[in-house]
């Protein structure tokens, strides 16, 4: 049977808290090309896997994305990413009978984690790790409510509110690079049942912010002209930013309302 032992933590930084996140593994063996063979395991086959997974973990939501040549991205909603590859491994037993998981290898070639390979269409990933992570695959068919795109969303630096206007929805973004300068952005949305997505046809704006010593906003505006989406799924948000594609690493997860 396979082991896992914890081998390293990635930490990742968030605006006002440090984040870590820790991935178990390690390899007793490694089953030869022949006895994945022997036991009917393909190297290659991931397809049962792909998609997006989220993890609600103890300083913010992980999400984990799984592509069909296995590569894979591990975001945190605090910021900061992972990746690496996916293969697929097991040990062929002298009775018989076989296990098999997939592991995650890190760009340097580590183990970061594994999960058991037991059932054709997974809906969880459990591994089996000191800190046994837990990731549920999100159903990106799922039809989100627009009343649940109320309120803010958290991404690294960047914070997304969202709030009911008269004709529609309007969406604040703000990203902090600087306690001293950040960039707004703001769309007017409209909610599209057929895709339960907001939808930016045109107009929004992107404004530049520096404070100086006084505290004085030297704003600069960028553009007049943009458009954009948003998306939630399973409690987490993608922005699209059509303009300059500003949010396409990012995750947000939707904190919870402040009495």
């Amino acid at each position: 049977m396979r082991r896992y032992l914890a081998i390293f933590t990635v930490c990742f930084l968030a605006l006002f808290a440090a984040v870590s996140l820790t991935g178990c593994g390690d390899k007793d063996s490694v089953s030869s090309a022949a006895e994945k063979e022997e036991s009917g395991v393909s190297s290659s086959d991931v397809s049962r896997i792909v998609g997006t997974w989220r993890e609600d973990g103890e300083f913010g939501i992980n999400v984990l994305t799984i592509a069909e040549d296995g590569s894979y991205v591990l975001y945190h909603t605090s910021g900061g990413t992972q990746q690496g590859k996916v293969e697929i491994d097991g040990d062929v037993h002298s009775d018989g009978t076989s296990d098999s998981w997939f592991s995650f290898y890190d760009e340097s070639g580590e183990l970061w984690t594994g999960f058991p390979n037991l059932t054709e269409n997974p809906s969880e990933l459990i591994s089996e790790s000191a800190d046994r992570m837990k990731f549920v695959r999100i159903d990106e068919n799922e039809k989100t409510p627009a009343k649940d795109y109320l309120g803010t969303w958290q991404g690294g630096r960047c914070s997304i509110n969202v709030s009911k206007a008269k004709d529609g929805y309007k969406v604040n973004v703000i990203w902090g690079s600087s306690a001293f300068e950040s960039s707004e952005w703001n769309y007017n949305c409209r909610y599209d049942k057929e895709t339960a997505t907001l939808i930016c046809d045109g107009g929004a704006t992107l404004v530049n912010h520096k404070y100086d010593e006084k505290g004085k906003d030297n704003k600069t505006t960028v553009y007049k002209d943009g458009s954009g989406s948003f998306k939630a799924r399973g409690g987490v948000l993608r922005w699209t930013d059509d303009k300059e594609d500003s949010g396409k690493e990012l995750y947000f997860a939707h904190l919870p309302d402040q009495e």
